[in-house]
């Protein structure tokens, strides 16, 4: 998808908070990590909105709930008065429906919110792994950044702009210690993004690779890597 630079910025703060659609999020992102700018504007908001909204316990709307708050709310403001009211009480009384429509309409937003606790947490992670200047860089699929670094002493790596691996295959990272290729595990892709922790330690990694690989992964790879470490 061809959108200009601006464009894009003005998703930064959607992107984070998990609210950019599905099947604009690999573009969106792919853009994100690969811009400067748009990187550490996101890693801006990525802290700021970890504060906020990961400090509280998800939770889950039930289902037609903003509908049904929405809808009491304007009956309530179109429901006639049981007893005539004044020209003078009048506008108040509408300023005061006003406001509760406003605040109603932000408890829906911030429920909504953290029912999308996953996706906003899974975003804000790979902002700030990727902002991030140590562990090693890979790179190599087109559009595709990715980073592995030590994260609460284990492995960590994150990628964003990755294709989806083809049906019956699955990506797998490798790392390379001593001449010697050991694996790291498998992982998915979803919407472009990939977050994937591994108990094995990067001390005295020369070199980190990812290829694609049989369901079920390999025990060394069996076609030429996607992503590569420098």
């Amino acid at each position: 998808m061809d959108r200009p630079h601006e464009d894009y910025r003005g998703l930064v703060a959607s992107y984070v908070l998990g609210a950019v659609p599905s099947g604009e999020l690999a573009d969106v992102s792919r853009h994100i990590v690969s811009c400067e700018e748009c990187l550490e504007e996101a890693d801006g908001y990525s802290e700021v909105t970890a504060a906020l909204a990961l400090a509280v316990d998800p939770a889950t709307i039930p289902e037609g709930f903003a509908d049904r708050v929405m809808e009491q709310v304007a009956a309530d403001q179109l429901a006639p008065s049981a007893a005539p009211a004044s020209r003078r009480r009048w506008p108040m009384f509408a300023k005061l429906v006003s406001g509760l429509a406003i605040t109603i309409a932000a408890v829906v937003a911030t429920v909504v919110l953290l029912d999308q606790r996953s996706d906003l947490a899974r975003n804000q992670q790979v902002v700030a792994l990727l902002a991030r200047s140590d562990g090693l860089e890979l790179s190599g699929q087109e559009g595709a950044t990715a980073r592995l670094v030590t994260e609460e002493g284990r492995t960590a790596f994150v990628g964003a702009g990755l294709d989806p691996a083809p049906g019956g295959r699955t990506y797998q990272l490798w790392l390379v210690r001593d001449g010697r290729t050991v694996s790291a595990g498998t992982f998915s892709v979803e919407d472009g993004e990939a977050v994937h922790l591994s108990d094995l330690s990067l001390r005295g990694v020369d070199q980190a690779a990812v290829s694609v690989e049989p369901s079920g992964g390999s025990k060394q790879p069996t076609t030429k890597p996607v992503l590569t470490s420098a």
